[in-house]
C-alpha cells in the first residue's frame, strides 16, 4: 500500500526537506565555485560580509556541510 523510497533518498529528505538532489547539485558546484575564487583572492570572504546581508555565512557554512557530506 505505501511506497517507501530509498533510504538514502528519504534520508536526504529528513536532513534537507526543501532541497531536492538537483538543487543540492547546484548548491555543490557553486560552493566548488567559490573555494576555488577564495583560493585565489582570500579578502573575498571579508568583502562578502560586508555588503551582502548577515545570513549570507550560514549558507557558505551550509554549502561546506554539504560538501564535507558528499565526499
Amino acid at each position: 500500500m505505501f511506497y517507501n523510497p530509498p533510504p538514502h533518498r528519504d534520508h536526504l529528505k529528513i536532513r534537507h526537506p526543501r532541497l531536492s538532489p538537483l538543487k543540492i547539485h547546484s548548491l555543490l558546484r557553486s560552493a566548488l565555485f567559490f573555494i576555488d575564487i577564495q583560493k585565489n583572492n582570500k579578502t573575498l570572504l571579508v568583502h562578502l560580509q560586508k555588503h551582502v546581508p548577515h545570513h549570507l555565512p550560514l549558507l557558505l557554512l551550509l554549502l561546506l556541510l554539504l560538501l564535507l557530506h558528499h565526499h
